[in-house]
């Protein structure tokens, strides 16, 4: 290595730092502000305990006929629970992985509150139609099916309808929270079922969680995506316009005419089996993305992000910087 190239490695070392550092920040902001709202969250369920009856002081309901509750059993109960692990399962919150002490301190908190939730869901329908867009926000599971028909529906635990909001915006379907319900909404993620004609639009933050199937029209296709948010499925449209942000995900299968894609942050889209012709690319940090095109290819990489095409395209105007990269898959 020549000395007249460390000062260009060490250009891109500083640009790999800088972008780490803003991707570090962005995280640990997003993580602070939940584990704040957990913290609240749980305090006040313990307060409305305390101020309520006792659970403590509850006489405990009679023993089932044969059984034993010896330290025997209790040591059984206690292995079984270390082997279970915690009660919240993945995707809490925002599919990141929650450190033990945290989870365990709010499984702890809460007891059992967890168990039965699922048998306790009510699905209500709500009559909204001629909307073309769906924005998501919070967290949920969301089904999207192209059908002749608009029907939408919502399956959760009864308690949690009141701080949900389905609402109607000009051309555009809302699905969100009305306030954080923060780990009442992760111990039974509600669940939504749409049906519609066209999907021209498509907004997702939070840990939403979507899935589109059917569609297939030469209509301009939107897709909006931002915090831990992930998206799969398959859709056909014209010209197609990707913004991502956070640590969002997407596979697409499918195909559009001319695609634009805009991603900063760790966000990772794989359209190796969704087809374009043109592309415009641009990615920071460490985004990483796979698409397969047959024309022309515009790209500005920065950061440590990755670009992958499947195909043969023509390069047009391509900068990258950093560690960032451009290659054929």
């Amino acid at each position: 290595m020549e000395n007249k190239d460390l000062p260009q490695i060490d250009r891109i070392l500083d640009s790999i730092k800088t972008e780490l550092g803003s991707i570090r920040a962005e995280l640990k902001a997003s993580l602070k502000t939940e584990l704040d709202s957990i913290r609240a969250e749980v305090k006040a369920e313990i307060n409305n305990i305390k101020s309520g009856e006792s659970p403590s002081h509850v006489p405990p309901p009679p023993p089932p006929h044969g059984f034993h509750d010896d330290d025997e059993d209790e040591e059984e109960k206690e292995a079984e629970r270390a082997e279970r692990g915690p009660r919240f399962g993945p995707g809490f919150p925002f599919d990141t992985d929650m450190p033990e002490i945290v989870r365990g301190a709010i499984d702890n908190a809460l007891g059992g509150v967890a168990s039965g939730r699922e048998s306790e869901r009510t699905t209500k329908e709500f009559q909204i139609k001629d909307f073309a867009g769906i924005e998501i926000g919070g967290s949920f599971e969301v089904e999207i099916i192209r059908a002749d028909s608009y029907s939408v529906s919502l399956s959760a635990e009864e308690g949690l309808f009141r701080n949900l909001d389905v609402s109607k915006d000009g051309s555009t379907l809302r699905i969100g929270h009305s306030r954080h319900i923060g780990w009442r909404a992760e111990l039974t993620r509600p669940r939504a079922r749409i049906t519609m004609p066209v999907l021209k639009e498509l907004m997702l933050s939070g840990a939403t969680r979507v899935t589109v199937s059917g569609f297939s029209s030469s209509e301009a296709f939107k897709l909006s995506q931002s915090g831990a948010s992930s998206l799969s499925g398959d859709i056909t449209a014209g010209n197609a316009q990707f913004e991502l942000s956070g640590a969002s995900r997407a596979r697409l299968t499918g195909s559009a005419k001319d695609a634009i894609i805009n991603a900063s942050g760790a966000n990772h889209m794989e359209l190796g089996a969704f087809s374009v012709h043109n592309a415009s690319v641009r990615l920071s940090g460490a985004s990483h993305i796979v698409i397969k095109m047959d024309g022309r290819l515009d790209a500005r990489l920065s950061g440590v992000s990755h670009f992958n095409y499947i195909g043969n395209p023509t390069m047009g105007n391509i900068r990258t910087s950093g560690a960032s990269r451009l290659s054929r898959e």
